[in-house]
């Protein structure tokens, strides 16, 4: 996900990655709360924005459409198994850029 720039990660990134001590904090800025997290993003400097998918995901295109509106950079979703065929609506859609399957664990990143 981070391919030379910082990286917001908004939502509970606790149930997204396995080890969240693993992440560098110099390379990212974690907002649990998304009006919080939508309002980092506007300020720029990030490279990708790593948004997790809530259980209830009803107002997650709304926050997408705020990213989407607020900043330039990539919006990867951050998604269970479950969850992978609403992931790949919402890039269909153009509210997101990719998606990774969660937790993710350094054996799973994408390079």
């Amino acid at each position: 996900m981070n391919q030379g720039g910082k990286i917001l990660l908004a939502g509970d990134v606790n149930k997204a990655l396995a080890d969240i001590g693993d992440i560098p904090k110099a390379a990212c800025e974690i907002r649990t709360n998304m009006l919080d997290a939508i309002n980092t993003a506007a300020k720029g400097g990030f490279a990708a924005i790593g948004v997790t998918m809530p259980t209830m995901p009803g107002k997650l295109s709304s926050i997408l459409k705020a990213f989407r509106e607020n900043c330039k950079a990539r919006i990867v979703l951050l998604a269970r198994m479950s969850q992978e065929p609403k992931a790949m609506e919402l890039i269909a859609s153009g509210l997101a850029d990719d998606y990774f399957i969660c937790p993710i664990t350094p054996q799973n990143r994408k390079p």
